[in-house]
């Protein structure tokens, strides 16, 4: 992975078109979420101090149902993705929405973001 290419997500908009390699478009970016490089886990990336008094399972639960959970998948892709940074992209109602690792954006260009790995590659929403 390199430096310039993960750079490419922070010139990511919500609202850009998505299309993967093959040219194929994918539906439009709907959530951008910068990486951390350093974390080893997602545990401790909650910054609000009231909630470091109530016990997770409550917090989870309060976060999910008010916001939802992203990225929404296994905790093992969900470190993958926080650490490298992510775009969530928007499909349609009869498609299920994917997740772009920041190191899967191969170019962005006016309003589309060009995907260095196809459809089939990114982890779907759970």
């Amino acid at each position: 992975m390199t430096t310039e290419r993960t750079h490419l997500i922070e010139r990511v908009r919500e609202g850009m078109q998505v299309v993967d390699a093959n040219g194929d478009k994918l539906g439009k970016v709907e959530f951008v979420q910068m990486g951390e490089p350093g974390a080893a886990t997602t545990q401790g990336t909650d910054q609000n101090p009231l909630n470091a008094r109530l016990p997770k399972s409550v917090i989870s639960g309060v976060s999910e149902a008010v916001s939802g959970t992203e990225p929404a998948v296994p905790d093992a892709e969900r470190a993958q993705l926080m650490r490298h940074g992510f775009i969530k992209i928007d499909r349609s109602l009869w498609h299920a929405d994917r997740y772009a690792r920041a190191d899967q954006i191969g170019e962005v260009a006016g309003d589309t973001v060009t995907l260095r790995a196809l459809k089939d590659d990114l982890t779907k929403v759970s």
